[in-house]
C-alpha cells in the first residue's frame, strides 16, 4: 500500500520542523551562519560537518516524493541520521554547553521517529 500525498506532505511538515531545530542549535552556537551562507553558495571539501548536515535536509525533502514505503522509510531514516550526526560532529567539543539547547532538536528527532512507526505500521513488505 503506497503512501498518499497528504501522509507525505504531513512528513515533509515535520522534517521542516526537525531541520528548523536543528539550524536553531547549530546557529546560535557560532557554528550555522556563515558556514549554511558558504554551503548555500559553494559547496567545498572544507567542512564536513556542514555537507552531511544539508545532505540530511536534502534527503528529508526528497523523500516527499516517494510513494514506496519502504524507500520512504529508508530515506527519512538515513536524512534523519545524518543531522544527528553532524549535530554531533558540530557539539562534540562543546558537548556539555550545548546539549541543554539541543534538547528541541533531539526531542523532535525522537517524535519523527515515532511519528515515522505510526505512519508506516503495517505498510512495509
Amino acid at each position: 500500500m503506497e503512501l498518499s500525498k497528504s501522509e507525505r506532505l504531513n512528513g515533509l511538515l515535520f522534517d521542516a520542523i526537525v531541520a528548523l531545530a536543528f539550524g536553531s542549535v547549530l546557529i546560535p552556537g557560532a557554528h550555522g551562519v556563515s558556514l549554511i551562507g558558504y554551503w548555500l553558495w559553494m559547496i567545498g571539501p572544507e567542512d564536513a560537518r556542514s555537507l552531511i548536515g544539508w545532505l540530511g535536509i536534502i534527503l528529508l525533502m526528497v523523500k516527499a516524493k516517494i510513494s514506496r514505503p519502504g524507500l520512504y522509510l529508508s530515506l527519512t531514516m538515513a536524512g534523519l541520521t545524518m543531522l544527528v550526526v553532524s549535530w554531533w560532529l558540530f557539539t562534540f567539543i562543546r558537548l556539555w554547553e550545548e546539549l541543554i539547547p539541543s534538547i528541541p532538536f533531539l526531542g523532535l528527532v525522537v517524535g519523527r521517529i515515532t511519528h515515522l512507526i505510526v505512519q508506516l505500521r503495517g505498510r512495509i513488505e
